[in-house]
C-alpha cells in the first residue's frame, strides 16, 4: 500500500466526535457567567470574531478555568487564528496536567499547525491517562498512529497500536489501525518482515470478522498478504475491495498491488513447474536405473547358463572317446 494513512476521512469524524465530547461541558459553564455563555451562543451562529472577544473577557476573571480556555481555543481556531489557539490550549494542559480533553485538543491544534512531534505527544499524554474517557483515549490512538508513521518512530507507535487492539478487543476499528500499522514498518531486520505481515493478516480478518465495513480493510489484507506470499488469497481480497471501491481501479497503489501479485503468482507457478520437472527427472533416472539393473541381472543369467551348456556339451565329448 502506499505511504497514505487510508483512514484519513473517518479519522476525521473521530477527531471532531472526540472534540463535541472535549467541549459538551462548556454549555454548563458558560451558563454560570454571562460572557461565556454569550460567546458561546456567538460561536454557534458562527460570529467567530465576536466570540473571541467574548471568551477574552471571560478569561479576564476566569483566567485558570480550563472549560473558558477550551472554548477559547475552539473560537480562536474557527477565526483563523491557529497560534493563539495553540496558546489558550497549551495553558489549558498546563493549568490541569491530568485533564485529557485539554491534551487532546492540544494535539489537535498542533497536528492542525504541522508540528508532528509535540502533537504525538499529546496525544500520547491522553492514551496513558487511565482515568481519561475511554471514548477519548480510543480517540487518540487514530491521530496518534499517524502522525508515529511520520516521525517513523516504529517501535513506540507499535507499541500503542498495540495496546490500542489489545486495550479495545471487541473494537473492529482497534484491530483495523494496529493491523495498519504493523503493514507500515519497513523491512528492518531478518525475517521480521513477513513476522509483521503475519500479525498484520491476523490483525485484518481480526477487524473483518468483527464487523469492519471499510473497504480499504480489503486492500490492507491484500497486501499483507502479497507480501506474505499467500498470491491466491491476496487477490481474492483485492476483488473484494474493486467490488467495493471500483473507482478505485486506477490507483496507484492497486496498480503497484496487482502488478505484485501478477508477478508472484508467475513465480511460484514456474516455481512449482521446475518442482514437477525435477521429480520426473528424478523418476525417470531411478527408472532408467532400475532397468539397467534388470537387463545386467539378465545378461549375468544367460552367461551362467552358457556356461553350464558348454561344460556340459565338455562332459560329454569327453565320456565318447574314453
Amino acid at each position: 500500500m502506499d505511504g497514505v494513512f487510508r483512514l484519513s476521512t473517518r479519522l476525521r469524524w473521530v477527531v471532531c466526535a472526540a472534540l463535541v465530547l472535549t467541549f459538551s461541558t462548556l454549555g454548563e459553564a458558560a451558563c454560570a457567567e454571562s460572557p461565556t455563555a454569550e460567546a458561546e451562543a456567538e460561536f454557534e451562529k458562527g460570529h467567530y470574531q465576536k466570540a473571541c472577544e467574548l471568551y477574552r473577557l471571560a478569561l479576564a476573571t476566569h483566567r485558570t478555568d480550563v472549560s473558558v480556555l477550551l472554548g477559547a481555543a475552539k473560537a480562536y481556531e474557527a477565526a483563523g487564528d491557529l497560534d493563539e489557539a495553540i496558546h489558550r490550549a497549551r495553558e489549558a494542559a498546563t493549568f490541569e496536567r491530568d485533564n485529557a480533553s485539554a491534551h487532546f485538543a492540544l494535539g489537535h491544534y498542533l497536528d492542525a499547525n504541522r508540528d508532528t512531534r509535540a502533537a504525538f505527544m499529546q496525544f500520547a499524554e491522553v492514551i496513558d491517562n487511565k482515568k481519561a474517557d475511554p471514548a477519548l483515549r480510543k480517540a487518540a490512538y487514530g491521530p496518534l498512529l499517524r502522525l508515529g508513521k511520520v516521525l517513523t518512530d516504529w517501535d513506540k507507535t507499535l507499541k500503542y497500536a498495540k495496546q490500542g487492539a489489545r486495550e479495545f478487543k471487541d473494537d473492529a476499528d482497534s484491530h483495523y489501525n494496529y493491523a495498519w500499522m504493523l503493514a507500515q514498518v519497513p523491512n528492518r531486520k531478518e525475517n521480521e518482515f513477513i513476522k509483521l505481515r503475519s500479525e498484520s493478516v491476523i490483525e485484518y480478518r481480526k477487524s473483518i470478522e468483527l464487523g469492519e465495513k471499510r473497504p480499504q480493510v480489503h486492500l490492507g489484507l491484500a497486501s499483507a498478504l502479497a507480501d506474505c506470499g499467500d498470491f491466491p488469497s491476496a487477490k481474492i481480497e483485492l476483488v473484494r475491495f474493486l467490488k467495493l471501491s471500483p473507482e478505485a481501479k486506477s490507483d496507484d497503489a492497486v496498480i503497484k498491488l496487482q502488478q505484485q501479485i501478477a508477478k508472484g503468482s508467475e513465480s511460484k507457478s514456474k516455481e512449482d513447474a521446475s518442482k514437477i520437472d525435477v521429480s520426473k527427472l528424478g523418476a525417470s533416472k531411478e527408472g532408467a536405473s532400475k532397468e539397467s539393473a534388470s537387463d545386467e541381472a539378465a545378461s549375468k543369467e544367460r552367461s551362467s547358463k552358457e556356461n553350464a551348456s558348454e561344460k556340459n556339451a565338455s562332459k560329454g565329448t569327453a565320456s565318447k572317446k574314453k
